[in-house]
C-alpha cells in the first residue's frame, strides 16, 4: 500500500515516510533463540510500537503534505524559511547518522553480552562439577574394620547395632530375640587368633556369650554359666588372656 507523502516539521523533508520499529532486531533474534517467552513479548511490543518517521532525520514530528498545515509548511520552505536552510538540514542528517552508529555499537555490545554470559555460566557449572562431584545418594558411612581374616566378624561390625542384635539372636536360637549386642574383642594370638567374641542380651532377659569363627559359624554359652566357669562377665572388653579362657570355658 502506497503511503501518502509527508513533510517533516524538524528538517523540512518532503516525500514518503519510513516505517520504523523501536528496539533492536538483534536483541529480538537472541531473545527468540535463547529465551522464548521474553522473545515473544519483545516482538509484540515492537510491532505495536510501529510508527512513521522522517527518513532524513528520524523525527516523528511529521504531517501529511496534502493537509492545510502541510501545504503551508511546504510554501514556507520554498519561500526560503531560515529554519530549513541547507546547513540545518545537513546538520540534522549528520545527527541521524551518529544515532545510527551508536545504535549499531550498542547492538554489538548487547549481542556480545547475551552470548558471553551464558557461556561463562556453563563453563563455571562444568568446572564445579569436575572439581567437587556430588556425593553418591544413599551413601553408607565408612566403617573402619579391624585387621584380620574373620570376615563374619567384619560383617557384624559393618552393620547397625539393631542389625547386630538381630543376627546374633538367630545364631543363639532358642527363641532369643536379640535386644543388645556387645562386641568384646578379637583374639590376636594362639588358639584364639581371629576368633571374635560377642555378648547378646535377649528381650526376655537372658544373656549369652557368642564366639564367632572366621568361617562364619560359632559357639554359644550362657553368660551365667561363663561366670561360674571362669568368673568373667560377658559384657566386658576382652584381653588376649581372657580370650584363651573363653575358649577353654566353651569347650
Amino acid at each position: 500500500m502506497t503511503q501518502q507523502p509527508i513533510v517533516c516539521k524538524n528538517c523540512g523533508f518532503t516525500g514518503s515516510p519510513d516505517t520504523a520499529l523501536p528496539g533492536s532486531g538483534w536483541i529480538e533474534l537472541i531473545l527468540w533463540c535463547c529465551y522464548l517467552v521474553p522473545g515473544l513479548i519483545y516482538s509484540i511490543w515492537r510491532r505495536k510500537s510501529r510508527h512513521n518517521e522522517c527518513p532524513a532525520c528520524d523525527s516523528k514530528d511529521i504531517i501529511l503534505a496534502g493537509s492545510p498545515m502541510g501545504r503551508k509548511l511546504i510554501a514556507d520552505i520554498q519561500g526560503g524559511d531560515n529554519n530549513f536552510s541547507e546547513q540545518i538540514v545537513l546538520q540534522k542528517r549528520r545527527e541521524k547518522q551518529e544515532k545510527i552508529d551508536t545504535r549499531r555499537k550498542n547492538d554489538k555490545l548487547t549481542l556480545l553480552a547475551f552470548v558471553t554470559i551464558p557461556l561463562i555460566l556453563v563453563m563455571f557449572a562444568v568446572l564445579q562439577a569436575s572439581v567437587s562431584p556430588p556425593p553418591p545418594q544413599n551413601a553408607k558411612p565408612t566403617v573402619s574394620l579391624p585387621t584380620g581374616s574373620n570376615g563374619a566378624n567384619n560383617y557384624l561390625l559393618s552393620i547397625s547395632p539393631s542389625s547386630q542384635a538381630e543376627v546374633l539372636g538367630k545364631v543363639v536360637g532358642d527363641r532369643c530375640i536379640g535386644r543388645t549386642a556387645f562386641y568384646r574383642g578379637i583374639g590376636k594370638t594362639g588358639e584364639a587368633k581371629d576368633e571374635a567374641f560377642w555378648a547378646l542380651r535377649c528381650t526376655d532377659g537372658r544373656s549369652f556369650g557368642i564366639q564367632v569363627h572366621p568361617r562364619g559359624d560359632g559357639k554359644v554359652i550362657s553368660c551365667r554359666l561363663l561366670k561360674q566357669l571362669i568368673n568373667e562377665s560377658c559384657f566386658s572388653k576382652l584381653s588376649d588372656y581372657n580370650a584363651r579362657n573363653d575358649l577353654n570355658g566353651q569347650e
